[in-house]
């Protein structure tokens, strides 16, 4: 039997830690697909919780200035309130035929929607709206490499 020591090892463990798509807690490892992820203005993953409307709102809920909220491909039914997405925080998907909500967002000043759709529920109205921005500032949504050149602001809500 061989005599290993350390410098034997080296490069041959790899250490999992949390990044973009991988969320450790404690002994915990959970891959993007299957969590929303949280974000904190540094970069650094702060929490995640289940793919369901409710764990979108959680996370939204709370998210502050400069965080990114990230949900996995796959549909999200958004919740009867619909999607609230905070000043200054950034919603975003995997890409935009992968990652679908279904149902309203509202947006807070400077917020960002990327990379995901929205379906709006079928409606009675004439105009069906899915994305609606703050009463006061803006919310930007980031442009779709195949259909738009520049981003776009979203609508203010109308007051009746």
């Amino acid at each position: 039997m061989s005599d290993h020591r350390h410098e034997d090892l080296e490069g041959a463990i790899t250490f999992i830690g949390a990044g973009p798509g991988i969320a450790v807690s404690g002994s915990t490892v959970s891959i993007a697909g299957n969590v929303i992820m949280r974000y904190n203005a540094g970069g650094a993953l702060a929490e995640d919780w289940p793919a369901n409307a409710d764990g979108l709102d959680q996370a939204l809920e709370t998210a502050r200035c400069g965080d990114v909220v990230e949900i996995p491909a796959g549909q999200l039914i958004a919740s009867a309130t619909g999607v609230v997405i905070p000043a200054g925080v950034t919603l975003r998907g995997v890409s935009k035929t992968k990652s679908i909500i279904r149902g309203s967002i509202y947006g807070g000043d400077n917020s960002v929607l990327e990379n995901c759709s929205v379906w709006v529920k079928d409606s009675d109205s004439v105009e069906l709206i899915g994305i609606y921005g703050p009463a006061a500032g803006e919310m930007f949504q980031p442009p779709n490499r195949r259909s738009q050149r520049r981003g776009r602001r979203i609508p203010r809500p109308r007051s009746d």
